[in-house]
């Protein structure tokens, strides 16, 4: 199996850069909600609900394994821009 590429540079965030040895494309995509990145914030962000699993990142996967995955708003305006990211190279 061939070693992954290493000859290509992610200089702008939230862009797709194409790797033409693997046929792939690479994004860097940088979550920010009111000044913070991290998953357990978004998760907080967009609960539908009051939620202990919402609040809890380590209590995800049990989350997810008991089918509670109603708790979270995935229409939120807050996912918007990374929809945009995810849609725009792949559907344009």
């Amino acid at each position: 199996m061939e070693n992954f590429p290493t000859d290509f540079e992610i200089t702008k965030i939230n862009e797709f850069v194409k790797v033409e040895k693997l046929d792939i494309e690479i994004g860097c995509y940088i979550m920010n909600v009111k000044g913070n990145g991290e998953l357990e914030t978004l998760l907080k962000a967009i609960k539908s609900e009051e939620s202990i699993y919402a609040d809890c990142l380590e209590a995800w996967k049990k989350c997810l394994e008991e089918n509670k995955k109603d708790i979270w708003d995935f229409e939120s305006p807050i996912l918007n821009d990374l929809k945009t990211f995810l849609l725009s190279t792949h559907l344009g």
